[in-house]
């Protein structure tokens, strides 16, 4: 999901000590942590990271997720990047030419002010319980997140100008986020507007190949159904492709009839061959391909992380800043549209999971599958297999994880061809036991694992949906082509706006 690690450098106040809540002073090193000082990174603790990301958005399904760090990208891309271009020629989110005061922009307190206050006002009406921790944290820090001046010769007006704007926007943007484009009163945030629903019942299948809502344990003997999520995302505007070529751009069919009361007999004999396909790889994963099956869970987490490789690399200097500003706003539009081909797809094949089928269309048969870290392998019945990670409460095809990661990958790999000439192989990733605490479920271990080029990233992000057991194999494949040059799509985009040009394709942009 989101370059986790970008927010956390250029987004995140650095939490106030029990002395500052009670006596709190001005502290701008409070808002934006010391790499200024070409220090390391900071940690990924908990006290930073629940600020702008806190449990609930990393868990979120991809499309909220998405959504929310699109708008921290905006922010910090709209101040760093295109507000305080030395060269004075870049263009913001929309296409427009703002340059802010140098007092502005040459001071780190002026530049932390801007970033606080306008992440403040652009997640306040769109996510508040994220924007009610950063106010506790901006109030500990001796600012004042009531302090809505638009004085644009001050670090707090031009924050507060530029989360205004960015929340005005994206409150328009069609997706329901507040939910009142359904309801008057009791309102829903992300509420479908589509008028979806599915042909089969949490209860009953009537349809073999199509998506079932499933009934999930939600801990003390309650259980939920699932509602499947924003299946209305394939119907929003894209950003940066041409709508075109976001229609254009489909999956090819996954069955034969996929919309048939009894399966064919080629049908038939496809899901036996996948059915197959996916217990054999559960039964012999390995401990990498278990962990990497619950660390792309979490996007923001695994794709967010390499960019601390690249930022000890490139240093964390105010000047540089506009580097992972760029680089942030580059990713989350390239996820963005990559995750609306996706649900467009899903919702138009609307594909039946891989938990349904096997409960379903092999109940009495039994299958040697991974169990967890103390049984290992094992020979279970076939009702009572469930994936490695719980599964998604939206269709099965295409993968929307293997698009994303496309589209990602693809992104990095021309930013940093053009940064440094050449991509060489990623730095290992060397992680001690539990180092996202419950996020991600260790067993125990430390982990070791090293990917030679983004391409390799895309790979195992995509895999692992098949490690994990929630997607048949053909949907991976299927997500990778459908988002083949979003990337790059994106990269050209942001790169246009630099360079103070109209990208191609840009709805939204100012003519």
């Amino acid at each position: 999901m989101a370059a986790l690690a970008i927010c956390l450098l250029l987004l995140l106040p650095a939490g106030g000590s029990a002395q500052s809540m009670m006596r709190p002073e001005r502290n701008p090193a409070g808002l934006l942590p010391g790499y200024l000082l070409d220090e390391p990174p900071p940690p990924l603790l908990d006290t930073i990271t629940n600020t702008l990301f806190p449990p609930a958005i990393i868990a979120a399904d991809a499309a909220v997720a998405i959504r929310h760090a699109l708008m921290l990208a905006v922010v910090g891309f709209n101040i760093h990047a295109a507000g305080c271009d030395p060269a004075r020629v870049a263009l913001d989110f929309w296409g427009e030419r703002h340059q802010f005061e140098d007092d502005v922009c040459t001071g780190f307190a002026s530049r932390a002010e801007a970033i606080a206050y306008s992440s403040l006002r652009a997640l306040e009406l769109e996510f508040p319980a994220v924007a009610a921790g950063l106010a506790i944290q901006m109030a500990a820090n001796g600012y004042d997140p009531k302090d809505r001046s638009t004085n644009m010769s001050t670090g707090i007006g031009v924050g507060n100008a530029v989360g205004m704007k960015v929340a005005k926007f994206f409150a328009a943007d069609g997706w329901n986020s507040l939910g009142d484009l359904t309801r008057e009163h009791y309102r829903q945030p992300f509420e479908d507007t589509s008028g979806y629903r599915p042909v089969n019942c949490p209860w009953e299948v009537e349809y073999p190949l199509r998506w079932q809502p499933l009934t999930q344990h939600v801990g003390n003997g309650r259980y939920i159904v699932q509602s499947h999520v924003v299946p209305f995302a394939g119907d929003m505007d894209p950003l940066v492709l041409s709508p075109q070529q976001f229609l254009t751009r489909q999956a090819p069919p996954p069955y034969a009839d996929i919309n048939a009361k009894n399966l064919t007999n080629e049908d038939a004999a496809t899901m036996n061959a996948l059915v197959g396909d996916l217990f054999e790889t559960s039964a012999n994963l390995t401990f990498e391909q278990r962990f990497q099956a619950r660390w792309f869970e979490f996007k923001s987490l695994s794709l967010g992380f390499f960019v601390l490789d690249h930022g000890r690399e490139f240093g964390w200097k105010l000047d540089q800043i506009a580097i992972y500003t760029r680089w942030f706003l580059g990713e989350m539009l390239a996820q963005h549209d990559a995750i609306l081909l996706a649900w467009k797809e899903k919702v138009r094949h609307d594909a039946v999971r891989p938990e349904t089928v096997i409960g379903t269309m092999y109940k009495g048969q039994r299958f040697r599958a991974w169990v967890d870290a103390a049984t290992g392998a094992a020979e279970i019945a076939a009702e009572e297999w469930e994936p490695l990670i719980p599964t998604q409460p939206h269709s099965e095809y295409p993968s929307g994880s293997a698009a994303i990661c496309n589209a990602s990958a693809q992104h990095a790999d021309l930013l940093l061809k053009e940064l440094r000439g050449e991509v060489r192989p990623i730095a290992k990733i060397n992680l001690p036991p539990g180092a996202f605490g419950p996020a991600v479920d260790f067993e125990g271990r430390a982990v070791s694992l090293e990917y030679e080029t983004y391409e390799d990233v895309s790979r195992a992000c995509g895999m692992s949906r098949l490690w994990a057991g929630v997607h048949f194999g053909p949907s991976v494949p299927a997500g990778w082509a459908l988002a083949d040059g979003v990337g790059r799509a994106a990269y050209e985009h942001v790169r246009a706006l630099l360079n103070g040009q109209m990208p191609e394709y840009c709805a939204r942009c100012t003519t």
